[in-house]
């Protein structure tokens, strides 16, 4: 068979197209993928940081039960905020833009108009607004279920960080709830009763 280098360029073709009788391997992973069927982000989640090589080694390290973590925020970078490239920015700005770059005069207002839209351009603007209220509500929210989750994960029992993603790692936004536990209802229900009678 002659080398690549002795053939005519007009013989060479670029093509992922398989060869006359080769098969494609099973596509294993597309039962799984029907199965799982799809789950959406939800909308203004974002992830506002490059990625970078990190070598980790997985270590021993255990903590106590974390009742107020947000591991999507916490570990992972996600957040609740508009997004931040600057096209709503951009979809609002751009009549009063077109108008004053048709203009043929070098006017106060053209030039502090530009000026500020390259501020904007060079500092975009910070977008997790939405976070702290999210957040507060979680916090607080998290402050009424406290028995349950102290019934559902006893405040003395250690947990371990293997099999938990890295921070800062690539990976899907996934919802975290609150495990099921009956004992945690019962904490929950005997809680609210000890309080109604406390209360008056």
């Amino acid at each position: 068979m002659p080398l690549l280098e002795d053939r005519p360029i007009g013989q060479l073709r670029a093509t992922v197209k398989l060869p006359e009788g080769a098969q494609a391997p099973e596509n294993t992973a597309r039962p799984h993928l029907q199965a799982a069927g799809l789950e959406w982000q939800p909308t203004g989640l974002g992830r506002g940081f490059c990625l970078q090589p990190v070598d980790w080694e997985a270590t021993a390290l255990r903590h106590l039960p974390l009742y107020f973590e947000e591991p999507n925020l916490e570990r992972l970078g996600y957040y609740y905020g508009y997004p931040c490239d600057g096209r709503y920015r951009r979809w609002i700005c751009s009549p009063v833009t077109n108008y004053l770059a048709c203009k043929p005069d070098d006017s106060w207002l053209k030039q502090k108009w530009f000026a500020w839209q390259y501020k904007l351009d060079c500092n975009p603007p910070h977008n997790q607004l939405i976070q702290p209220v999210v957040s507060a509500c979680h916090f607080y929210g998290r402050i009424a279920a406290l028995p349950y989750m102290m019934g559902a994960a006893c405040p003395r029992e250690e947990f371990y960080v293997l099999g938990e993603d890295r921070p800062g790692s690539p990976v899907p936004y996934r919802k975290h709830y609150i495990p099921l536990s009956l004992k945690g209802i019962l904490y929950q229900g005997a809680a609210v009763t000890g309080l109604g009678y406390a209360i008056p």
